[in-house]
């Protein structure tokens, strides 16, 4: 069961480069009509889901996978539209209740949302479903106690990685930032080292598969987008996480997917019964399962 979730994820990947083209739709009916009221909506009727490219549409794909299967489980269908445009438009697309087919938003981060409530309001949060977290992942060594003066540490270039892996690293014991750092931490914000090992930055995010693995032999610890080892390419790669952002830490508040309908709408039967398919034990399993704990349920 596990190989065969992973194996559904990655061939999810494939569409998605077609998806840069043109939208998709995974339907077996039309959507229903966007006249009709919240207690008209007939039973299992489809329901289209906006998906945004922002960030990994690897993983974003791979969920509306997971869920399209666990509403057919549950005799209902989901049609899902995946756009790989930014979240402005998925929010304009989903102000359109009487020209597009869209009801609910996912991969809406909380920082998102809380811009579009101080626009206009007209949005309703239905809760988190899970976030990409970041890991420290094991290179030359095997533990954390194995770190010396000698070691080397490698985090992401780029602002919003840089800030969350010095985060997971201070959680770890390993430095100290100064007070009241937050997301945006920088190397500069370290006011000490448990060691003193060399922290360097690399863009992470911009290797390729093969530079990313030959990372393992010239660093210790490698903090990076826990995604990374989901993806098929790293499928043979051995990559032991040594502690990853857990689901109460200031990343899991910021960056976690939620799912957003239009005020008023929340009760819909289709907006429930797809609440009810993200909610379910077997999604949180199937997510585990297929992101290889880079992406933690929220549920």
């Amino acid at each position: 069961m596990r190989k065969f979730i992973q194996k559904i994820v990655r061939g999810i990947t494939c569409i998605l480069c077609f998806a840069l083209l043109v939208p998709i739709t995974m339907s077996l009916s039309s959507c229903h009509h966007p006249t009709q009221s919240p207690e008209e909506q007939p039973e299992g009727s489809k329901i289209g889901v906006g998906v945004s490219g922002h960030y990994s549409g690897f993983h974003y794909s791979g969920i509306m996978e997971i869920c399209r299967q666990e509403l057919e489980k549950r005799g209902s269908g989901l049609q899902a539209r995946i756009y790989p445009r930014s979240q402005d438009v998925i929010n304009a697309l989903l102000a359109q209740n009487d020209t597009h087919p869209l009801d609910i938003s996912f991969a809406m981060t909380q920082q998102d949302f809380d811009n579009i409530q101080e626009n206009n309001g007209q949005l309703v949060s239905l809760g988190r479903v899970g976030f990409v977290c970041f890991s420290a992942f094991a290179g030359r060594i095997d533990s954390i106690e194995e770190l010396t003066s000698k070691s080397r540490i490698v985090i992401p270039r780029d602002e919003h990685g840089r800030g969350r892996a010095l985060l997971l690293l201070s959680n770890l014991g390993l430095i100290e930032l100064k007070a009241n750092t937050g997301l945006n931490a920088g190397l500069k914000d370290i006011n000490k080292k448990r060691y003193d090992f060399l922290i360097d930055q690399e863009d992470v995010a911009q290797m390729s598969a093969e530079d990313t693995l030959a990372l393992r032999d010239n660093a210790d610890i490698i903090v990076m987008n826990g995604l990374a080892v989901a993806a098929d390419a790293f499928e043979e790669g051995d990559w032991q996480a040594i502690a990853s952002e857990s689901p109460d830490s200031s990343a899991a508040q910021q960056y976690a997917d939620i799912i957003v309908v239009r005020e008023g709408e929340q009760k819909r039967q289709d907006v429930q019964a797809f609440l009810q398919a993200m909610q379910s034990v077997d999604m949180r399993e199937n997510l585990l399962i297929a992101f290889k704990g880079g992406y933690i349920p929220l549920l």
